[in-house]
């Protein structure tokens, strides 16, 4: 009976832990645009920053993704974008149609949240589940089972 009991400490421990990883990553939206992000820019003479804000400032994992996600996106209107802290800056032209930009950084935040909670998601499962097996394995090496 100890054993088991021990057994599945090891289990939930590792549960908790995936958990905890995963409580890093919470699903960012954009709230707003920021109306004093309005302002020249130098990368050719027609060149503005767009800037939008989010709900908080993305885990560094989120952000790299975001980055990915953006250098593989067919989007006719594509410049620059970056993220810098809880916003996102787009280097946009004057004459440019800002719905269309503001819907390309909606789909690049609903992508990332996708694949955060998609694909990354199932690497943290796999990860904590070898490291599960692994201990289990460990432990029972360690505690073998008696008969009577």
């Amino acid at each position: 009976m100890i054993r088991g009991g021990a057994r599945r400490a090891i289990e939930v421990e590792f549960d908790i832990r995936r958990q905890q990883e995963k409580a890093q990553f919470q699903r960012v939206s954009i709230l707003r645009i920021d109306e004093d992000g309005w302002r020249k820019a130098d990368e050719f003479p027609a060149a503005y920053t767009l800037v939008f804000v989010l709900d908080q400032e993305p885990n560094p994992t989120w952000a790299r993704a975001f980055r990915e996600i953006f250098e593989r996106a067919f989007y006719l209107m594509k410049r620059r974008t970056d993220l810098r802290g809880d916003r996102i800056v787009m280097i946009v032209a004057d004459r440019d149609d800002m719905q269309q930009h503001a819907d390309f950084a909606k789909r690049l935040v609903a992508e990332t949240n996708q694949f955060i909670e998609g694909d990354y998601f199932r690497r943290i499962d796999a990860h904590f589940d070898r490291e599960k097996r692994r201990a289990l394995q460990e432990f029972d090496t360690i505690s073998p089972s008696r008969t009577v």
